[in-house]
């Protein structure tokens, strides 16, 4: 079955190592070829090595992971928009220009706003806090540049985003 493939593969690299008996436990995600892998893991492990003690663990950054993509839908429309502003700025080399002075008026050290990338633990909640961070300046920006209101967050969203 498509379960035994990854199952036998282990079964054999523990036979290559000479670590079968040694083995505590598997840590997988959980979907549903995993979790069946897991249970014929056990069985094949008790059979080859007789160690009928190992554990397959389902992985909790995974969980963890899917628990807050979760929570990011129910913000997302908003979180959606933050990122829309930032890409509108970040290709525009003249918007970075009058923010870069805006900064400087300001006084205030210049903190280019970062995208986040799915692949990437907790980069959206550093793009999301580097835009609360400089939030005063940006404000002074879109002012300025009209254009940019339609994909900056109103104060209702920018509630929603930092709750």
């Amino acid at each position: 079955s498509y379960c035994n493939e990854p199952g036998n593969m282990i079964i054999e690299l523990l036979k290559k190592m000479g670590i079968g008996q040694k083995l505590l436990g598997v840590t997988t995600d959980n979907a549903v070829n995993m979790l069946a892998m897991g249970r014929v893991l056990k069985e094949k492990m008790n059979n080859e090595f007789s160690n009928p003690n190992i554990q397959h663990f389902r992985c909790g950054a995974y969980v963890l992971n899917i628990i807050v993509e979760e929570g990011i839908k129910s913000v997302s429309k908003e979180v959606f928009k933050a990122r829309e502003f930032f890409m509108k700025l970040r290709n525009s080399p003249s918007l970075i220009r009058e923010l870069k002075k805006i900064f400087e008026l300001k006084n205030v050290l210049f903190l280019m706003p970062k995208m986040d990338v799915d692949t990437r633990w907790n980069s959206m909640y550093i793009m999301l806090e580097k835009l609360q961070r400089i939030r005063p300046i940006t404000d002074i920006l879109v002012v300025s540049n009209q254009t940019l209101k339609p994909n900056y967050p109103n104060e209702q969203e920018w509630k929603i985003i930092f709750v």
